[in-house]
C-alpha cells in the first residue's frame, strides 16, 4: 500500500498544469463514484483523496489520488523539522512549568501524571500530522493542483485540518451530505463554506440547529442514490446464487451499525455488548422463523468482522451469511425486508420500497438516527422477543405492509430532493457555480 500510495502521489506531482479547473475529493467511491462521472462530463480533473491507502490507477474513480499519511517532498519535510523542534520544546515547557502542573490538583490527586502521556502523545504525533496536513494543501495549492475541496464531513480532525487549510488559502469549500442529519456530531459546527443538503428535512435542521445561513446551504438531493432510479436490472437469482440460498427461503437483510473506533460517537454509537444483544436477539428470531434466511452485510469501515460470526457459532446459528463487500442494491432487491439500527440503508430500502424494521434495545432509543420511526416509515422492536411478531406482521399482513412502504414514500419525499436520480448532476453543478462565482 505504501509503495503503490507513493506512486499515485509522485503522478499527481508530475500533473501538467492546463486550464481545466480541479476538484479534490476527501471522501469514499461509495458517496462520490456519481458525482466523480458528472464533474469529469463537465470537464473537470478530479483528484480523489484520503488520509490512508485508495486507488486511482487502476480504476476511473478519479484522474488522481493523493495519500496525505504518505506524501512527503523536500519542502514539506523542512517544515516538519522545524515544527517538530518547536512542539517538543513547547511540550518540555509545559512539563516542566511546576504552576501549570500543579493546576491539575483535586482532592490531593495530580492529575497531570494521568494525562501528560497522552498531551505528550499529541504534541508528539496528532499536532505534528495537523501541520503536515495544512502544509500539503498550501503545497497543493501554490502549485495550482486543486480550486475547490469538496468532503463528506469536516468535523473530523482530518477533514477539518484541510477545509480550514484551504480556507486560509483562499479557495472554496463544500460538504457533500453523507448521512442523516439528525445529530450534531455528524455536521456541526460547519467550517466548510457550503453544504450540500439531501432535502428540505436537513436544511431546516441545519438552519435550526447550527443557525447557518441559508446561502450556505445547497439542496441538491443524495448523489449516492442516483443508481436506485437508472434501468437496473432487477433479478434475485444473482445474490441467491452467490449465497447459496434454497429458493423457498425468503431473506431478511441486517445492515448493523459500524464500528470503527468505538467511542468516536458517544452519544448514539452502539457499544459492543449492545451490538451482541442485538445479534442474539436477531439470531435467536430467525431460528424460529423457518422459512427466513438471514443476511448480514456489514458496513465497508466495520472493524467488528467476526463479532457476528462468534456470536453465530456460540448459539450454534446457520441460517445465516456473512458479507461486507457486496452490491447493496441487489441485496436489497433480494430481500423481504431489512433490518437496520444506525444505517443510511434504511433509505436505499424504502427507495426499492421494502419494508424497514429498526431495532434498538438502549433507553434513549439512539439507533434511529434517520428518523425513519418518527416518521412513520419503519416499524421500531425496542423489546425483547418483540422482532418475531414484526417480522410475521410484516410478512403476512398486507395492509400493515402496504400502510408501511406508503408511509415510507411519503417520508421519502420530505428527506430528499427531486427523487429522480439527478442529485450527482445538481451537486457538480453546484461546484460549478461555486468556482464561477454563481453562488
Amino acid at each position: 500500500k505504501k509503495v503503490l500510495s507513493k506512486a499515485q502521489n509522485n503522478l499527481l506531482i508530475g500533473l501538467k498544469l492546463t486550464k481545466k479547473k480541479k476538484i479534490l475529493l476527501i471522501g469514499s467511491t461509495n458517496q462520490f463514484s456519481n458525482i466523480i462521472s458528472e464533474l469529469k462530463n463537465m470537464n473537470y480533473t478530479v483528484i480523489r483523496g484520503g488520509n490512508d491507502f485508495g486507488l486511482s490507477l487502476l480504476n476511473n474513480r478519479g484522474d488522481y489520488y493523493i495519500t496525505f499519511k504518505y506524501f512527503n517532498n523536500r519542502y514539506i519535510n523542512k517544515k516538519l523539522s522545524i515544527a517538530r523542534i518547536i512542539l517538543t520544546n513547547y511540550y518540555k515547557n509545559l512539563n516542566l512549568r511546576n504552576k501549570f502542573r500543579y493546576k491539575f490538583i483535586y482532592k490531593g490527586i495530580n492529575y497531570w501524571e494521568v494525562f501528560k502521556t497522552k498531551l505528550k502523545f499529541l504534541y508528539k504525533n496528532e499536532f505534528l500530522n495537523t501541520i503536515k496536513n495544512i502544509e500539503i494543501i498550501n503545497f497543493l495549492s501554490n502549485k495550482k493542483y486543486f480550486d475547490l475541496i469538496a468532503v463528506s464531513t469536516d468535523i473530523n480532525t482530518f477533514e477539518k485540518t484541510l477545509v480550514m487549510a484551504t480556507k486560509n488559502v483562499n479557495k472554496k469549500s463544500i460538504v457533500i451530505q453523507h448521512g442523516a442529519t439528525t445529530h450534531p456530531v455528524s455536521f456541526l459546527p460547519l467550517t466548510a463554506d457550503y453544504i450540500a443538503t439531501w432535502g428540505n428535512i436537513s436544511k431546516n435542521w441545519l438552519k435550526k440547529e447550527g443557525k447557518i445561513d441559508d446561502k450556505r446551504i445547497i439542496v441538491t438531493g443524495c448523489g449516492r442514490f442516483d443508481s436506485y432510479f437508472s434501468q437496473y436490472k432487477k433479478t434475485k437469482e444473482k445474490t441467491y446464487k452467490f449465497f447459496n440460498i434454497p429458493r423457498n427461503k425468503r431473506i431478511i437483510l441486517y445492515a448493523p451499525p459500524f464500528h470503527y473506533r468505538y467511542g468516536q460517537f458517544p452519544n448514539f454509537q452502539l457499544d459492543i455488548n449492545q451490538m451482541r444483544y442485538i445479534y442474539r436477539e436477531i439470531f435467536n428470531n430467525i431460528k424460529q422463523l423457518k422459512k427466513f434466511y438471514l443476511i448480514i452485510k456489514l458496513h465497508h469501515s466495520d472493524r467488528l468482522t467476526n463479532l457476528p460470526a462468534d456470536i453465530a457459532k456460540e448459539m450454534k446459528f446457520k441460517g445465516y451469511s456473512l458479507i461486507q463487500n457486496f452490491d447493496l442494491h441487489s441485496l436489497i432487491n433480494a430481500s423481504d425486508m431489512i433490518i437496520t439500527s444506525w444505517s443510511t440503508v434504511g433509505y436505499e430500502a424504502m427507495l426499492l420500497k421494502k419494508p424497514v424494521i429498526v431495532i434498538d434495545f438502549t433507553k434513549d432509543r439512539r439507533s434511529d438516527s434517520g428518523d425513519y420511526v418518527r416518521y412513520n416509515a419503519a416499524i421500531g422492536v425496542y423489546k425483547k422477543s418483540n422482532l418475531y411478531g414484526v417480522i410475521n406482521k410484516i410478512s403476512y399482513n398486507h395492509d400493515f405492509k402496504n400502510k408501511l412502504i406508503k408511509n415510507s414514500q411519503l417520508f421519502l419525499k420530505k428527506s430528499l430532493y427531486k427523487l429522480d436520480g439527478k442529485s450527482s448532476y445538481r451537486i457538480s453543478k453546484a461546484i460549478d457555480s461555486i468556482l464561477k462565482k454563481k453562488l
